[in-house]
């Protein structure tokens, strides 16, 4: 496809919808797409990115939805990162994610779970080995850091507890 925010292509195909194998698998690739613009940013984002996504029973009570997201380079205003890579998997009320950035400038692992149900729990660690917060244009000033954030989420119909802890 092309479109004004760029070239895209998109590949899919279902397999056995009449039985309990139901499945879809979609691939998206992309050469410098102008996110920004689909996302309605006010900051420029353009990036090459494929995804890959596989649905399993689509037409059941209970999907279950694999991702992988990998972006080869984005430039965000006037940064470029990248290797950025996020994996996401959806079952039984479940998200599991994790999201790895390997750039020369940002060496980070970020990884947790959101369980839906009829309370909310999110549990999410960050780790930062390596920013330059200079080089990516964050502050005027050479300085780096490492970081390990860690956030527990719980809600119920009337309370929300938040935690966070920073090493």
């Amino acid at each position: 496809f092309r479109s004004d925010l760029n070239n895209f292509s998109l590949r899919s195909h279902g397999m056995g919808w009449a039985n309990d194998f139901d499945s879809t698998y979609v691939e998206i690739l992309s050469d410098s797409l102008d996110i920004s613009r689909l996302a309605n940013l006010d900051f420029p984002l353009k990036s090459n990115l494929s995804i890959d996504a596989l649905i399993l029973e689509p037409t059941g009570d209970d999907p279950k939805i694999c991702v992988d997201l990998r972006i080869d380079s984005a430039l965000v205003d006037d940064s470029q990162l990248r290797n950025i890579d996020l994996n996401a998997d959806y079952s039984d009320n479940l998200l599991t994610y994790s999201l790895l950035v390997n750039d020369s400038f940002l060496l980070a692992n970020m990884f947790g779970q959101l369980e839906i149900k009829e309370d909310i729990e999110l549990k999410s660690k960050a780790i930062i080995n390596g920013i330059d917060l200079y080089e990516l244009g964050l502050v005027e000033e050479d300085l780096r850091a490492k970081l390990a954030l860690e956030l527990a989420l719980n809600t119920d119909s009337s309370k929300l507890y938040l935690e966070t802890s920073i090493d």
